[in-house]
């Protein structure tokens, strides 16, 4: 099974809109205030003990999610590396094999379009009867699906990054909620499905995803 975080770790994505609306400064890697740059120096030492190397734009993607408080972005941090490593995430790009429902069937998919080099999810969630989906497939096939998208994402981002000869630090998603019903979003199904799901997705992405 593919454990969901929990909430705490994912309200994120109000506050990261707001103070990136009232800042001067986007906590980008070329646009660092001091604070902001004094901020990522002393996450990069609370994390020392974490093996792997990490480029100073992956620990702004935690500190712009936890609006540089180095604390919260730590924990944020500690947790997913846990989670990833317990569903086996460094693999999942060559270890998965979608189940054949999700292949015929599974809404939308990664697209590679914008004109900036950006990925796009495409997701035509309202033409999805979600209740009867899960009926016939386990929440945990369709979460460790959408685990495996978002590393797929930040795959693309890579190859698009050297494609492009800049940084592509940024994912689109497009909800297409067209024929959405309030009798998919309150069935038992889908009333505990999104949610997990939407967890995993602001988790797994870490401040990289924009709606």
């Amino acid at each position: 099974n593919l454990p969901a975080y929990p909430a705490s770790v994912c309200d994120v994505w109000a506050p990261v809109y707001i103070a990136q609306l009232q800042s001067t400064m986007s906590g980008r890697l070329e646009d660092l205030s001091d604070s902001q740059r004094a901020a990522l120096d002393r996450f990069r030492t609370a994390i020392a003990d974490v093996h792997g190397k990490r480029t100073d734009r992956f620990l702004l993607r935690w500190l712009r999610a936890r609006e540089f408080d180095v604390s919260k972005a730590e924990d944020m941090f500690r947790r997913d590396v846990e989670w990833r490593s317990k569903n086996g995430m460094g693999s999942i790009l060559e270890d998965y094999q979608p189940h054949e429902l999700i292949q015929r069937y599974f809404p939308g998919g990664l697209l590679e379009c914008h004109s900036e080099g950006h990925p796009l999810f495409l997701v035509p969630i309202g033409n999805v009867d979600i209740r009867g989906f899960l009926q016939i497939l386990p929440a945990a096939a369709m979460l460790r699906h959408l685990a495996y998208m978002l590393e797929s994402g930040q795959s693309l981002k890579e190859r698009v990054s050297l494609k492009m000869g800049r940084p592509v630090e940024t994912t689109y998603v497009v909800l297409d909620f067209e024929n959405f019903s309030l009798r998919q979003l309150y069935s038992w199904e889908g009333g505990s499905g999104i949610p997990t799901l939407t967890r995993v997705c602001s988790c797994d992405s870490s401040g990289s995803l924009q709606s």
